[in-house]
């Protein structure tokens, strides 16, 4: 009969360790996992009270939880009740001596297991606090189990302090050999399970700190786009949450598992990371002739000889004929000269203009430039050579911007680069997506994006949202070199025209709209200029809530959950519609 008994008690035993082995192995939560941990102690040495301690960078314990079943106590942890009790300070604060008098400080300082039999006998250990806790509350500490979690290095990272074991009657009684060596196990098993949730914790850490490194030297690279990658994430996450909070619209059942809002949030941080490649005089061209330097300049001194030249062909001339005893007409030859310069003049302040990008530069103004290019000018060897060169005519005459299309190939190359990067790097398991989402958000919906010309499902939802983001920072931002920060209300018209034409995705952007992520980020960011009046109703792309619809016009087709986990983030896409 013993035989038995002891036979289902161990079994009883093992359940329990199995049970919470397989709850800490899985919890994610650094609160509810040392809640665990006491409560899988407190089980399985059958304690009707358990406070569990961690320390503090002060030198004390803090207390984490305190249960208490028969007083139906839950503070701390998970509960809405917090603990007001003052940390244990590890030393004496006077004498800097051991705080051994206290029953978990002395555990900690240790490292070895206590078991006292009555809290009320013990001489060794200061139990006032205690006594205090039972007059105030009515109730009567009896037996106290103090235990060490110690991880692989020896290192005592918490305390667990049990109180009155009880008999399956509930009386209370010693904690018994038995039931101290399955705790003693258990808390060696939950130690390792926190130390290894806290170097998760800190790797997570490192890689975001190391994302935000990359970040930083890519904003630092050129002071055009000084806040890019840190203001891009920014944007990403709000429109994130609030994708995840829609209600209506085919997105309305999608959400992001915690690890799945990290890879976005990271994404977003190391997208543009490719850019350490790119080469600084193509990201800082402010104007179209800009390489190391502006070469209006040499373009100036050309016109320069060019003037001097008209000058000295004048005074030679005058010189000629006065010798010869010709008759020279002075006053016309000398409007001669002066129309001359002042063409010169002219043209050069032309170029000038064009050498400041814009959004759009007419034909006309182009073949002007072409034009002028055909001036000839004596060089150093002594050769007539074209005012402007080839190359100089290739960037005046830019349509859009300052780069040419072979600097904006170069630019937007970087993307292959960041693809490239990120995709030698070893991810683990819940970031796996990074490389995918960072390299899709140039893609559009249409097709017409790059690297990989990616259309619809194709792109990650995640990758649509960091589109939005990126763009919508691009041309509010205020630092770029050849244009100052836009208006909302033309960013939004250009988004817009971005959505009608098939570019963006409609769902997404209704949602920016909806929740004026715009305004939430412009009253953070912007100048009080750029934040004029939105009219929402003429927005292109844009349908308003109220005249939104389920019907298929509206509805761009989500993966299915299948596809979604074959292709990108699927694991952490905890809903699809």
């Amino acid at each position: 009969m013993m035989a038995n008994s002891l036979a289902k008690k161990l079994s009883k035993k093992f359940k329990i360790l199995d049970k919470y082995s397989k709850l800490l192995s899985n919890e994610k939560n650094h609160t509810r996992l040392l809640e665990l941990i006491l409560l899988a102690v407190k089980e399985i040495t059958h304690a009707d009270g358990g406070t569990l301690y961690t320390p503090t960078a002060n030198k004390s314990l803090k207390y984490e939880i305190l249960l208490n079943s028969s007083l139906g106590l839950h503070m701390g942890g998970t509960s809405s009740t917090g603990i007001t009790f003052r940390d244990l300070p590890i030393y004496d604060p006077l004498t800097n001596k051991e705080n051994l008098s206290n029953i978990a400080c002395a555990c900690f300082l240790s490292g070895e297991i206590i078991n006292v039999l009555d809290a009320y006998d013990s001489t060794k250990y200061n139990f006032e606090g205690t006594k205090t806790f039972d007059r105030e509350t009515g109730y009567k500490t009896t037996s106290v189990l103090t235990i060490p979690l110690i991880n692989l290095d020896g290192t005592v990272i918490g305390v667990i302090q049990l109180i009155n074991a009880q008999k399956d009657n509930g009386k209370v009684e010693q904690f018994q050999s038995e039931d101290i060596a399955f705790a003693e196990f258990l808390s060696t098993h939950a130690a390792i399970t926190l130390t290894n949730f806290q170097l998760t914790i800190e790797f997570a850490n490192l890689f975001e700190s190391l994302a935000k490194v990359i970040a930083t030297a890519i904003d630092d690279k050129s002071p055009y786009t000084g806040n890019h990658c840190y203001r891009v994430p920014e944007i990403t996450m709000m429109l994130t949450d609030a994708v995840m909070k829609t209600e209506d619209g085919p997105l309305k059942d999608l959400a992001f598992s915690e690890d799945g809002l990290v890879e976005i949030k990271m994404a977003a941080l190391l997208h543009d990371c490719g850019k350490v490649s790119t080469p600084v005089h193509v990201i800082d061209k402010a104007t179209k002739l800009e390489t190391i330097s502006d070469r209006i300049h040499l373009v100036e001194a050309r016109f320069e000889i060019l003037k001097r030249d008209a000058e000295i062909e004048y005074l030679k001339k005058r010189l000629a004929n006065s010798e010869e005893g010709k008759t020279f007409n002075i006053e016309e030859s000398k409007k001669i000269y002066q129309k001359k310069v002042a063409r010169y003049n002219i043209d050069f302040d032309f170029l000038k203009q064009c050498n400041v990008g814009s959004e759009y530069m007419h034909k006309t103004k182009q073949a002007r430039i072409h034009k002028i290019a055909e001036y000839q000018w004596k060089n150093g060897n002594g050769q007539l050579v074209p005012v402007l060169t080839q190359n100089e005519v290739e960037n005046l005459t830019i349509p859009k911007g300052t780069l040419t299309k072979s600097e904006k190939d170069l630019i937007n190359h970087h993307i292959v680069i960041t693809e490239r990067m990120l995709g030698q790097l070893s991810f683990p398991k819940h970031l796996k997506n990074i490389p995918a989402i960072a390299a899709a958000h140039h893609e559009k919906v249409n097709g017409t994006g790059y690297p990989h010309a990616l259309k619809g499902d194709q792109i990650p939802v995640q990758a649509k949202i960091l589109g939005i983001a990126d763009i919508f920072e691009a041309l509010t931002a205020k630092d770029r070199p050849y244009k100052k920060g836009k208006a909302l209300s033309e960013t939004l018209f250009i988004l817009g025209k971005m959505v009608e034409n098939g570019e963006l995705d409609q769902d997404i952007f209704n949602i920016f709209m909806d929740n004026k992520i715009y305004l939430q980020y412009a009253n953070k960011y912007l100048d009080p200029a750029q934040i004029d009046s939105v009219n929402e109703e003429i927005i292109p792309g844009y349908i308003p809530k109220s005249k939104r619809s389920a019907t298929k016009d509206n509805v761009i087709q989500l993966p299915s959950k299948e596809k979604a986990q074959e292709d990108v983030g699927g694991e952490n896409i905890k809903k699809v519609a």
